[in-house]
């Protein structure tokens, strides 16, 4: 696949420690796709004032799968057909947190898993 050749971590300019996974990605194609994203790597986040090119960020919140899952729909469409609901919501919660509209109400996700995820929230 284009995107596992894409990321792999000898390529990408950040990393996320994952539960122990590591998961490459692009710091431009993310703050493209993610004001969130954007502050961190180009603001006035601690990330962005690291000099160092392998920047590692713990994501403690989030399987492994589930965001790369999420980083994988920055390069490409994501086919969430074949996705159990709780991962689903997860996708919807990562686009929550990092401000990513259309992963959130977009093509991606219909209103009534929004409101599934809603529902397991409350």
């Amino acid at each position: 696949m284009i995107y596992e050749k894409k990321c792999r971590k000898s390529f990408s300019d950040v990393q996320f420690d994952v539960q122990q996974v590591i998961v490459g990605a692009h710091k431009f194609i993310l703050a493209l796709g993610s004001l969130v994203f954007k502050r961190q790597f180009y603001g006035y986040f601690e990330e962005a004032q690291i000099s160092d090119k392998r920047t590692v960020i713990k994501i403690l919140d989030f399987s492994p799968q589930v965001f790369r899952v999420f980083i994988k729909y920055f390069n490409e469409e994501i086919d969430i057909s074949q996705m159990d609901i709780k991962f689903i919501c997860n996708l919807y919660y990562l686009g929550d947190k990092y401000f990513i509209e259309e992963l959130k109400v977009g093509r991606t996700l219909t209103i009534q898993t929004i409101e599934i995820c809603n529902s397991e929230i409350h």
